[in-house]
């Protein structure tokens, strides 16, 4: 069995500690332990370095979708109390809804929520 690759994990550091320029500095006992875990494992283990970490905006995009996936199921079980309010914002003229207005209606809201 050949020995792992190990990638160099760098720490950065701001400018005025060490240096007037940002720098960075190769710690030794990061690559000891990524060393030391490569061993016990047929997996490689591949350290980066970044300068932040992510923002996580797909978190909200996914929240977002289930909000809105939420809505237009309730309005798909219970659609009774939401054409009745529909009904009660236009005055209250009684329609009878035919399927593509309720499958208008409820795309509708869920482009809303």
């Amino acid at each position: 069995m050949s020995r792992p690759v190990i990638g160099i994990t760098l720490d950065s550091e701001d400018p005025g500690s060490y240096s007037n320029l940002p720098w960075y500095a190769l710690r030794q006992n990061y690559t000891d332990a990524v060393a030391e875990a490569e061993l016990t494992t047929s997996g490689e283990i591949v350290t980066v370095l970044a300068d932040r970490s992510d923002a996580y905006d797909d978190v909200v995009l996914v929240w977002a979708a289930a909000l809105a996936f939420s809505a237009m199921s309730l309005f798909a079980v219970l659609p009774q109390p939401f054409m009745d309010l529909w009904d009660a914002l236009v005055g209250g003229w009684s329609h009878v809804w035919t399927t593509g207005e309720l499958a208008s209606m409820t795309i509708a809201l869920g482009l809303v929520a």
